[in-house]
């Protein structure tokens, strides 16, 4: 068993997290790549943890050298190396330095645990399906999302028109801020905070939610990841804006007609045995806990 190791080394304690990841490897033996900006940032901040010349290689190497990738960050850092990771087909643990923490599955304190359960072979791997997205008239111009792709205003001030259908079969339109597609994956990321449905990641389905929708009449919708959702943008502002995971970002002249459907492309993520995704929903969303009695920050 070999790790790679990446990470945002601007996060808070990563040089901690990283070199008490590195001890414990070393101290059992463990082979591992760690990517060299890694490295570099941990000489820059005074760290004197010494690394293996060997160990040390460019970020595309980590991905192919190694049977499992560990990204040190928040759900955005995960994000993006997970992109890297399932186009080299390989499986990747989060580890939480952020915030809130959904793709994450353990924190620092759990980490020498679960580095010991992969050891052992005592892990799941979680396929999970992505969203790929083509824009008509520009074929070169293809991206896919883990959690979502989206479509919206930008900075702009005025509405958008979004014209959607399913395998061609006419949905909606409405006017509105813009409209996410994402994964069961993502609906606990934007499309919860306009009024998505929570899915469980084993579901085979896409989730279509209007943002903002100038209508009460425009709802999210659930639909069999198998289908194929069209929908035809256009603005007054004669410009939208496409991103996938709020991290690729394209400014599209309009009208526009996008193409969004399940990619070939799956990541596989590194899951605990002893925690289920709905502990996990537990923990973030608080659930079980009484939020209208707990104290005041700073009374008793």
């Amino acid at each position: 068993m070999k790790f790679g190791i990446v990470g945002n080394c601007q996060k808070e304690n990563f040089s901690r997290a990283v070199s008490g990841l590195l001890h414990k490897l070393n101290e059992n033996a463990i082979e591992y790549l760690v990517d060299e900006e890694i490295t570099s940032y941990l000489h820059s901040t005074g760290d004197t943890f010494s690394i293996n010349k060997n160990a040390v290689a460019k970020g595309e190497e980590v991905f192919s050298g190694t049977d499992i990738v560990i990204a040190m960050g928040g759900d955005g850092t995960i994000l993006r190396f997970a992109r890297q990771a399932a186009i080299q087909n390989k499986p990747i643990l989060g580890v939480n330095l952020g915030k809130l923490g959904f793709l994450a599955e353990v924190s620092t304190d759990e980490l020498s645990d679960c580095i010991d359960e992969i050891i052992k072979g005592d892990y799941i791997v979680s396929n999970r399906i992505t969203i790929g997205c083509s824009i008509e008239g520009q074929p070169d111009n293809a991206i896919y999302g883990i959690n979502d792709v989206m479509i919206d205003r930008g900075g702009l001030l005025r509405v958008i028109d979004v014209e959607t259908y399913v395998d061609n079969d006419y949905l909606f339109t409405f006017k509105g801020d813009g409209l996410i597609i994402s994964t069961p994956t993502g609906s606990t990321a934007y499309s919860l905070s306009c009024g998505g449905p929570i899915v469980s990641p084993d579901t085979d389905v896409m989730i279509i939610t209007p943002v903002s929708p100038h209508t009460l009449n425009a709802r999210p919708v659930i639909i069999p990841a198998a289908k194929v959702i069209r929908t035809v943008v256009s603005s007054p502002e004669k410009t939208v804006q496409l991103a996938a995971d709020g991290q690729l970002q394209k400014h599209l002249t309009t009208p526009v007609e996008l193409t969004l459907q399940r990619s070939e492309i799956q990541v596989k993520l590194i899951k605990r045995k002893v925690r289920s995704y709905y502990d996990v929903l537990r923990e973030k969303l608080m659930w079980g806990r009484d939020v209208r009695v707990a104290p005041v920050k700073g009374q008793s």
